[in-house]
């Protein structure tokens, strides 16, 4: 506030000195050299307090703010961690809630039977988010009674359910080798 106070001064000192020497001088060619060099004073008036601040020590400045109330590096750097952990395992529920959703509806619909339970087991290591493994129960009910479940669980077809050819459907979706989708019926 002081250093709004000293500019407002000299500028309205520097504003009247000008004026001053208008009124003075004749109509001739050296007024416009003079009314450049009352501007540049008036330049000067203004620049000079705000390269005094540019010109400070603030090396001094910044050690005793950050000493102070700013929390330190590593409490930031924790806390920044922490919410990166929340993001990635929020982010990483809703992608299993998401792909469940897309698997239950292709197994429903190449099998015709309800899907029980799915489980999306993902790598998140490196950076990368990967589908590791993947397992379909399906429901035995509404199946055809002489249909085996050893079979239907081997993935070879069974009378109703095929679960070779789901492993396989998926398998392509997503990427993955077939060994990682495991199918299974349940009771």
């Amino acid at each position: 506030m002081e250093l709004l106070r000293q500019i407002v001064g000299q500028l309205l000192v520097l504003s009247l000195l000008a004026l001053l020497l208008e009124l003075l001088l004749p109509r001739s060619g050296l007024k416009g050299t003079v009314r450049l060099v009352i501007g540049l004073f008036l330049l000067v008036t203004v620049l000079e307090p705000i390269l005094g601040l540019v010109k400070e020590d603030w090396s001094s400045r910044l050690q005793a703010f950050s000493g102070g109330g700013l929390p330190q590096i590593e409490t930031a750097l924790r806390e920044g961690e922490r919410l990166r952990q929340e993001a990635l395992a929020e982010s990483e529920n809703r992608l299993k809630e998401q792909l469940s959703q897309q698997v239950s509806a292709v197994a429903e619909s190449i099998t015709g039977a309800r899907v029980d339970k799915i489980d999306v087991r993902l790598d998140t290591s490196g950076g990368k988010v990967q589908l590791q493994e993947l397992t379909v129960q399906l429901e035995a009910q509404g199946l055809a009674e002489h249909q085996s479940v050893d079979v239907m669980a081997r993935g070879e077809s069974g009378a109703g359910v095929d679960t070779r050819r789901l492993a396989k459907t998926l398998a392509r979706l997503y990427g993955l080798d077939p060994g990682l989708i495991k199918i299974t019926v349940g009771r």
